[in-house]
């Protein structure tokens, strides 16, 4: 904290917050003699070496001056700071108005001026508010990158819960068929329901996992599973490679890096566990048709031609296989109770890699491993019910 001496303007500096590392300058509070006649006078400031007024973020009626950075200096409302700040509120406790008359405190944060904007206007522009904290809207993975860390370091809680509700819901912590392969997240096509504008760009779950630590480096947010499991199906150039941005640049951290090339090796075991039905039924034959055996042996060897067990995409859709059978041999397929079969005993692998995933990343708050057994619970019982019942069935339609 710090006080400017209402003769001559300097700063002595009295104490900083503990909570920021000795390379980080802390926020510091100042109180300053109000200019004459109540007036914000340019010719008044600009002595002291403050930037130029933010034309959006000056209000007369503000009792609080905030230098930016080295870029713009804000006239704002201590209260609304105090309301969704923690670590500001403590700082305004410091030293009220009424400590020194006829002053203005002037709050000095060392940020990128742009982060320390975004926040401000966030907590002030009822349009941006209306956006980013309406699901029905969706809003810039870019943005999330700006606002997150800031409000991270500021304790902006209702600006973080809004930022990992939107990265859960691209990176989902449950098993979803159809949103955990790599056409559901590099995509530049909007959906209605989108809660992020996803990119094509192949670097985003990197940018994701770096967000997760900002968040809370020693207990991250549990979508860092899912983001971290497809950093570790990127080729290993594109996973050194930097996500960039119009104003960040963010790569994998050495130790993130070296827990996917870890996962990589694990990730591509499960993969011949969840190819196994396939395999095992081309060599042994599922029913007495030969026909089908025939189809399941040939899809077999196309999976095996097109590098499907050395993929570490564990968790593509079983559709796909079919889609490879139809691609290189029209009209052949097995029988529908084969097939049917196929699909149930793979989506089941699939949902104990999902349920792993929290386990190979060490992420011990991974909601995914209860989900799991509930769900493969029930899908056992409906296999068991329909095996029951399909002869009876079948008699009765006919």
């Amino acid at each position: 904290m710090a006080v400017v001496n209402k003769k001559t303007r300097s700063v002595q500096t009295l104490d900083a917050l503990a909570m920021f590392g000795d390379d980080e300058p802390a926020p510091s509070l100042q109180t300053m003699k109000a200019p004459p006649g109540g007036k914000d006078a340019d010719w008044y400031f600009e002595p002291l070496g403050f930037p130029p007024k933010h034309p959006m973020l000056w209000y007369d009626d503000g009792d609080l001056i905030v230098v930016a950075g080295d870029q713009y200096t804000f006239k704002i409302h201590s209260e609304i700071m105090k309301d969704n700040s923690t670590v500001l509120g403590k700082v305004l406790d410091g030293v009220q108005p009424h400590d020194v008359p006829d002053s203005h405190r002037v709050l000095v944060l060392h940020d990128e001026s742009y982060r320390l904007v975004d926040l401000v206007m966030m907590l002030y522009d009822s349009d941006i508010m209306k956006t980013f904290f309406n699901s029905n809207w969706a809003v810039d993975f870019d943005r999330l990158l700006v606002i997150t860390p800031i409000a991270v370091k500021y304790g902006c809680q209702v600006i973080i819960a809004e930022a990992i509700a939107r990265l859960e819901w691209l990176f989902p912590m449950s098993y979803l068929r159809d949103c955990l392969d790599t056409s559901f997240l590099f995509t530049d096509v909007v959906q209605p329901g989108d809660l992020i504008h996803r990119s094509r760009s192949t670097t985003v779950p990197i940018a994701a996992v770096a967000l997760a630590r900002a968040i809370d480096a020693e207990n991250p947010p549990p979508f860092i599973a899912t983001a971290l499991y497809y950093c570790t199906t990127l080729p290993a150039q594109t996973r050194n490679r930097t996500y960039t941005s119009d104003k960040e640049k963010i790569c994998l951290s050495p130790a993130d890096t070296q827990l996917c090339v870890v996962a990589s090796e694990a990730l591509l075991r499960r993969n011949a566990t969840v190819l196994h039905p396939v395999f095992h039924a081309a060599e042994h034959g599922s029913c007495a048709s030969t026909q089908c055996h025939r189809a399941l042996q040939r899809l077999a060897f196309e999976l095996i031609r097109r590098g499907a067990l050395t993929r570490r995409e564990v968790l593509w859709p079983h559709t796909d296989i079919w889609k490879i059978l139809v691609e290189c041999a029209p009209g052949v397929r097995p029988c529908r109770q084969c097939e049917w079969s196929m699909i149930q005993q793979i989506d089941q692998r699939r949902y104990l890699v999902f349920a792993e995933l929290g386990d190979i990343f060490k992420i011990a708050n991974w909601p995914a491993r209860e989900q799991a057994r509930q769900m493969l619970a029930a899908s056992s019982q409906q296999t068991h019910v329909a095996r029951a019942t399909g002869p009876a069935a079948s008699t009765h339609r006919r």
